[in-house]
This record gives C-alpha cells, structure tokens and sequence, in this order.
C-alpha cells in the first residue's frame, strides 16, 4: 500500500512539473507565467535596442552610398550638359534626378507650368531600385496670379536581403524610376519630397514654376530715314534733311508662333521667359509700339528675333507725324515772319529697325546703372 502511494505521489509531483515547465516556455519573458523576467524599471527589452541599432545601420548606409556616389557617371543618363537638369520641349517634360538620399542632384532654376515632372533616383541596386521603396510627394504653393501595410512574400525576401547585405559595402548604383509623372501645375512653385521610409531618409526641394505669359513690353529704339525741318536762317526758308533719325517707343510683344501648355493643361499662344525652356519659334514675335514722346505723332508696327535673353533685333513700319512746309512756301524765299509756315502731316511710307530691350531687363540694368 505504501510503494503505490508513493507511486501516485511521484506521478502528480511530475505532471506539475511538467505543466510549470510547459507554462515558462509557451510565455515570453516578463509575463506571470515566468516570474523574475521582467526587466528592471527605466532599461529598455533587447528586441528594442536592436531594433533602433538596425535602423540606424540603414540610415548611415544611404547616406554614405548618396555621399560616394555624387559624382557617379551614371548621372549623365538622364541630365543635360554641366549637370543641368534635363528638358524636353515637345514631350514637355523635365526630368529631375536625386541622389539616394534624396537631395536634388541636376541644377534647375524653374519648371514651366505647363511641364510634367519625370523622377530618377540613383540608388542602391538590387536593394532600393525597383518596387516602392519612395515615396514621392508634391505639395503646391499659392496659385499663380495669371493676368492637383500590406506585404507578399516578395516583400519578405526582399527585405531579407536587405538584412543580410547591411554589413556590406554597397558600391553597386541603379536607377529608380518613379512610376508616374507629376505635375503641371498652376502654382508659383512646388514642395517636392523624395522619402525612403525604411531608412529614415526624406528631403525636401523647392521648385520656381515659370507662367506663361502671352505678351511682353518692351522698349524700343529705332533708326529710320530723317525727316526735314525748317527755320529761318537770313530772312530765308532754310531746310535741314537728316541722313536718319532716332526714336524711341513703347511697344508690346506678342508671339503668334508661340504655343504651349499651361499649368492647367490648356494650350495658348505665349511663351516662357526662362531660357531652359526656350525654342526657336519662342524668339519670333510681332511688336506694336508708340512714340515715346509724343504718344499721338508716331507709332511702330514690326516683327522682332530674340538674339539674348530680353534683347531682341527689330524691324517695320513707323508712321510718323512732321511739319511739312505749307504750300505756295519754298525752301529759299524770303521770309518776313518769325515762324515757318507748316502743316502737320503723316509719312506713312517711314520704316526702321532697331533693338527692343524687354521692360524687366532694363529696369534691372537701370538700376545697376544707378548704383
């Protein structure tokens, strides 16, 4: 009777050991099940630590990969000359290129409205080039004053990867391409930000957006044939003919040959006043102009080409009023008043030619003239 007491006894002795033993390995560390676990107040879990360490590593990879490569050939691919970023007039598009970090590699002053904006990122290959990996953001500014988890076992390997080469030395460069276009729009300018959530990366580049503008003033200053005038010399008529003569007008450029996209995705005759988006027929215009100094007595209608930035050669037609001497007067007679008898009259046969230099042009020459 004793021995199967003591039987049972070492059975149940057994199975709750077993069952403690069982409860301490299904439970995590610091639950009831496995006292003496939990962690002292004020440190962190292990799980935590490597978890920050982790991030970390990826950050400092990206930004020492962006830093190695700002001067890769590969940038070349999708940029202009001298590192400019890359235009393409018919398409109407501007291609931007980023480094892995996401700082703006190529060098743009503006973007047209009417253009769409193309994004490459030289990044790490086979880690961050393909898929969407970044995340691209555009946030306007004000309008323009005018006269829009889930994962697959892919991601699982992929990922991964990226936990296996972190050590590595990543000297391997590929291009991501971001999937759509962005833009145009009819802002003044544009927040762009490129984001690698995974490494913490995110910078911001702020872009000028050019307006299209359908007319440009201008002042004009043109040479045509002279005209005579008349004094009394001696009791006499006297004439004096000069060989040309100089005047000057106000006038206003329009551009018939001039057709673009606005930032709304209208097409309107106009141009943009930035050489980066500057085509030939952009520097085609006609002109019509009136005399500077006397508004009502001489005018001027022309084409104009472009030759600098703001300079344009210019020339037509220049209706002007003079003094003709009165009939029954000639040059000669004898005079015995104080005035030449004249009358006011139109030559409409005048032409001229000359340079036009655009109104925004010359005020800042003016006013680095007056300094």
């Amino acid at each position: 009777m004793s021995r199967s007491w003591l039987a049972a006894a070492a059975r149940v002795v057994a199975a709750v050991a077993a069952l403690g033993g069982l409860g301490a390995w299904a439970d995590p560390p610091g639950f009831p099940s496995t006292p003496g676990t939990t962690p002292p107040p004020g440190t962190q879990p292990p799980g935590t630590v490597a978890q920050d360490d982790f991030a970390l590593r990826k950050i400092v990879a990206i930004k020492k990969f962006a830093h190695d490569k700002e001067d890769d050939k590969q940038f070349a691919e999708h940029e202009a000359g001298d590192r400019g970023c890359r235009i393409d007039a018919d398409a109407r598009t501007v291609t931007l290129t980023f480094n892995a970090d996401g700082t703006l590699h190529c060098k743009l002053a503006e973007v047209a409205e009417g253009y769409e904006i193309e994004i490459y990122v030289l990044t790490i290959k086979n880690l961050y080039d393909t898929g969407n990996h970044y995340r691209v953001t555009v946030v306007p500014g004000p309008p323009l004053k005018t006269v829009p988890i889930h994962g697959t076992s892919a991601d699982v390997k992929a990922e991964l990867e990226v936990m296996r080469g972190l050590a590595a030395e990543h000297t391997e460069a590929g291009w991501w391409h971001c999937p759509t276009r962005h833009g145009p729009y009819h802002f003044e300018s544009g927040t762009l930000t490129i984001a690698l959530d995974e490494a913490a990366v995110s910078q911001e580049t702020k872009l000028a957006i050019a307006p299209l503008y359908a007319f440009n003033l201008t002042v004009l200053a043109v040479v045509g044939p002279g005209l005579p005038s008349y004094s009394i010399a001696d009791g006499k008529i006297a004439e004096r003919l000069n060989q040309a003569d100089l005047s000057y007008y106000f006038g206003i450029h329009a551009y018939p040959f001039s057709w673009h996209r606005n930032g709304r995705r209208q097409t309107l005759p106009g141009r943009y006043f930035s050489d980066d988006f500057t085509r030939w027929n952009d520097r085609l215009s006609l002109i019509v102009g009136i005399n500077l100094s006397h508004p009502t007595e001489g005018g001027f209608v022309g084409g104009a080409i472009e030759v600098y930035g703001g300079v344009s050669i210019t020339g037509g037609w220049q209706p002007r009023k003079y003094q003709k001497l009165h009939a029954g007067n000639a040059v000669g007679d004898m005079l015995m008043a104080t005035e030449v008898p004249t009358d006011a009259t139109w030559d409409l046969k005048g032409w001229g030619v000359g340079l036009s230099v655009d109104a925004s042009l010359l005020k800042t020459v003016l006013a680095f003239i007056g300094k």
